[in-house]
């Protein structure tokens, strides 16, 4: 069974070997616990002695493929179809772990990157709090948007200036006619 998407599973997007990255996938698949997953599932049985787990070890084979990170599962037995039985179940059980482990920092994340999202929820509340403060004791006023706020004072200084304007016309008015009286009077 040739793992070709061994390493997308593992979580490597590198082009280049990594080294570190292939050490790890060898130890995971030669680790016992995964060895002894794999024998349970073959055996359909839970009790997996340590022999059984040593006999896995001297007839299982794991190759990288070309100097890169895919690798090659071999399993000698008496039956070819036991054997590549073994080999494939093992790569699944490797597959399987290596998504569970992705997973579980997946959830990790996500839950870090949630309580930092409600930190900076509280924290915009608390500014925004602040900023309220602020303009109630600076008179500072806002309207729905800070656009329509200034639509609304143009439009209200509009409204007071109307009768200042018509004001002023009727007293200009006034002085006009008195200027004219005073000059027909002399």
């Amino acid at each position: 069974y040739n793992l070709s998407d061994l390493s997308q599973a593992a979580g490597n997007t590198a082009a280049k070997i990594d080294e570190t990255t292939l050490a790890t996938q060898l130890s995971i698949l030669s680790s016992p616990l995964l060895i002894e997953e794999t024998l349970k599932e073959v055996y359909k049985r839970e009790d997996i002695s340590e022999g059984e787990i040593k006999d896995f070890y001297k007839n299982v084979m794991i190759v990288p493929v070309n100097k890169s990170l895919v690798l090659t599962i071999v399993f000698k037995s008496e039956s070819a179809e036991e054997a590549a039985q073994i080999a494939n179940v093992h790569a699944q059980n490797f597959i399987d772990y290596r998504m569970n482990a992705r997973k579980e920092q997946i959830e990790v994340i996500n839950k870090w990157l949630n309580e930092q999202v409600a930190k900076l929820k509280e924290d915009s509340q608390v500014k925004g709090q602040a900023v309220q403060e602020f303009r109630g004791k600076t008179g500072i006023l806002l309207g729905p948007d800070a656009q329509n706020l200034i639509y609304e004072q143009i439009s209200e200084l509009t409204k007071q200036l109307v009768p200042v304007e018509t004001q002023k016309i009727v007293l200009q008015s006034k002085v006009d006619a008195f200027n004219a009286d005073s000059a027909q009077s002399t």
